[in-house]
């Protein structure tokens, strides 16, 4: 409110039982900061419901949000990622998250992957590209692969990190990485078009490699509408056809 100092906002973790209609209080997720306006948002929850991928952020022009895996049994913070999404393997043991450490070397924010609770990772840096961002890192039923976004940044002559960099990408493309074996090269499943539309990951299938993908044409100024066209992708066979198409197709999943 106007003339009273700002504080942060508490971000209240509930838990419903479906059965019993009992809704309980899990946990108060820590804020990034004192800064006013500070709250948390919560992205997803484990296959066994103990940790809590959640971003921490508030409200300032350059988007200044980190992202934390909370968990709920131990009540332990794990601090990694930055924006663009980090994601908890399914068997709850590692981490894929995009870094800025070498992009003062590289030009390029790689995902890294990380056993939970270790301060070592593997660089995913086995594209030959320069002004990128990899991230929106998401494995597949087995953590045996993992897709990500593949996209260019705009402003090439960025020599220093800086957080507006996220307001600076240009479209998306989707490649696959085996985890098992990252010296191999990378599968493109997309490629980048920047000219007509953008490709955004949907959801892996639960018990094998299909995947479906989303393609997002440009906004229409006037009616703020974009087409969008839903893919069934299979990547080892080849295999793609259209599900649905329209207009502002979202949430999409398996």
């Amino acid at each position: 409110m106007e003339g009273e100092d700002g504080t942060p906002e508490s971000s209240y973790v509930m838990r419903f039982a479906i059965n019993e209609e009992d809704l309980q209080f899990v946990a108060d997720l820590p804020v990034m900061g004192s800064e006013a306006d500070s709250h948390s948002i919560g992205v997803d929850v484990s296959p066994s419901g103990r940790f809590l991928t959640y971003r921490a952020t508030y409200c300032q022009p350059v988007w200044p949000q980190k992202e934390y895996v909370y968990d709920f049994q131990t009540g332990d913070v794990h601090d990694y990622g930055m924006a663009g999404y980090i994601s908890l393997s399914n068997q709850e043991d590692r981490l894929a998250f995009p870094s800025k450490v070498r992009f003062e070397e590289t030009n390029n924010i790689y995902l890294l992957i990380a056993e939970l609770g270790s301060n070592t990772a593997t660089y995913l840096d086995g594209m030959g590209y320069t002004s990128t961002v990899w991230s929106a890192p998401n494995w597949s039923f087995d953590d045996r692969y993992l897709v990500m976004e593949q996209r260019a940044i705009n402003m090439p002559h960025m020599k220093e990190y800086d957080a507006g960099i996220w307001w600076e990408l240009g479209s998306g493309g989707i490649v696959m990485v085996d985890t098992q074996d990252i010296d191999e090269p990378y599968v493109t499943l997309t490629d980048i078009d920047s000219e007509n539309g953008d490709w955004t990951f949907g959801a892996w299938s639960p018990q094998d490699y299909r995947m479906v993908l989303l393609w997002r044409g440009e906004i229409d100024e006037e009616t703020s509408e974009y087409a969008s066209i839903l893919w069934m992708f299979e990547p080892f066979t080849n295999t793609a056809f259209i599900i649905d198409q329209g207009l502002h197709i979202e949430g999409v999943d398996w």
